[in-house]
């Protein structure tokens, strides 16, 4: 099982100071398990099960009536003897949400790096520089058909399909503690490898326990583990990447308190407002009553900035996954070095095939994940393959049981394929 594991301007009306000072409160090691609703997120996931880790259970009993799946949410159906989505070297596939788009995509897994003069996805080298959305949608296209820099709608279907795997929450399940953020208070500089989330190129790792979530230097983890099962570098930190689109009238405040058309542009798909920071200046917000999510800095722009940054003091809750920036400063263009995000759309007429997502995540004990079925209109028949954890099934929410150390496994069939979803379960951290 992979673990997660893990100078911005903004305010002022004519000016683009630094983060205020006041914000920058150190994380707040205990979790806040206290959610009064339920958090349904919409997420997408490749559910292919290694077969061989499975093979010691026999199949639970357990069947679930079937469940409709709703055609507003992750219905994409496949055609015929459609060709499967194969991502390029360095991209990472993740599945559509339809508030947004109707489609899958691939993501590069780093930001682009300059390699010869073009932009790569490779862990590490010389940054990519760029001025503005423009100039980065131009180097992107120059990597030929289907490229182009990421928008604020692609931002979105990522980061609500990361906000939907328990993995990568402080408390291994949705909605408890926060997401972690990512390299924001160290230098900026470039990825190891995947098992190594903590460190940076160069450097001696500051938070060397990121893996652990019951660590403060969970915080720091640079990775995200999509609901596809593929890890993605630096969302959350390191530099902040433009986007394209424009939405410039959004208030300035924490992520969580967004709502409506804000909160659709910029936020999560769940509530978290409970214990959200009540407004900017707020003296004690801290990475857990935040959620880790940052805040939307700066309104009346018309490009848009996401994502973290690194070098800024520890325990900044202005960073984080959904953090926005449309400060006006910024309409203009100004020396930066931010860095560049690359997605690639696949021809039209490509797979998405069955999928139960999350493929596979890391749940505390006691704790639930929604699961969804993705590629496929007809409605499925659910069933428990493996109980190891003694939990329960609710339509496509798993709780599991008392039992860690241990995996269970749950298939959906929806009459012409059949997929799987590996959930392992460990003590609350």
């Amino acid at each position: 099982m992979v673990l997660a594991g893990c100078g911005r301007l903004g305010y002022g009306q004519d000016a683009a100071p630094p983060h205020d000072a006041a914000m920058d409160a150190g994380p707040d090691a205990s979790i806040d398990a206290a959610l009064d609703a339920a958090v349904g997120p919409d997420t997408s996931i490749d559910a292919s099960v290694d077969a061989s880790r499975d093979a010691a259970p026999e199949p639970d009993a357990t069947l679930d009536a079937s469940v409709p799946v709703d055609g507003g949410q992750d219905a994409f159906s496949a055609p015929d003897a459609a060709i499967p989505i194969v991502c390029p070297e360095g991209f990472v596939l993740v599945p559509g949400n339809p508030l947004y788009m109707d489609r899958d995509f691939c993501l590069s897994k780093y930001e682009m790096l300059d390699v010869g003069g073009a932009p790569r996805s490779v862990p590490d080298g010389a940054p990519y520089l760029y001025l503005n959305p423009a100039d980065g949608d131009t180097a992107c296209r120059s990597l030929g058909a289907g490229y182009r820099l990421v928008s604020n709608d692609d931002w979105q279907v990522i980061a609500r399909d990361i906000e939907g795997v328990s993995e990568n929450w402080r408390g291994y399940a949705v909605g408890i503690g926060g997401l972690n953020l990512g390299n924001v208070d160290t230098n900026v500089g470039g990825a190891v490898d995947d098992a190594h989330p903590c460190d940076t190129v160069g450097q001696i790792s500051a938070h060397p326990s990121c893996t652990d979530h019951a660590s403060s230097d969970f915080w720091y983890s640079r990775t995200h583990l999509l609901s596809s099962g593929e890890l993605v570098w630096d969302l959350g930190g390191n530099r902040t990447e433009w986007v394209t689109g424009s939405h410039p009238e959004t208030p300035r405040v924490y992520i969580c308190a967004l709502s409506g058309a804000d909160q659709l542009t910029f936020g999560p798909a769940g509530n978290y407002m409970a214990g959200c920071p009540v407004e900017v200046g707020d003296p004690s917000p801290t990475y857990d009553n935040a959620r880790g999510m940052g805040m939307v800095e700066g309104s009346g722009g018309l490009r848009i900035q996401r994502g973290g940054a690194a070098g800024l003091p520890p325990g900044d809750a202005h960073e984080g996954l959904f953090y926005a920036n449309t400060h006006p400063f910024w309409d203009t263009d100004h020396p930066n070095t931010f860095g560049l995000r690359c997605v690639y759309d696949p021809p039209s007429g490509l797979a998405s095939p069955l999928r139960l997502l999350p493929a596979h995540t890391t749940l505390a004990a006691g704790q639930s994940q929604t699961l969804r079925a993705h590629g496929t209109r007809a409605p499925v028949s659910v069933r428990v393959v493996t109980n190891a954890s003694g939990g329960s099934l609710a339509g496509l929410t798993w709780t599991a049981g008392s039992t860690s150390g241990v995996d269970d496994v749950i298939e959906i069939d929806d009459g012409s394929a059949v997929s799987q979803a590996l959930i392992h379960v460990v003590p609350p951290p």
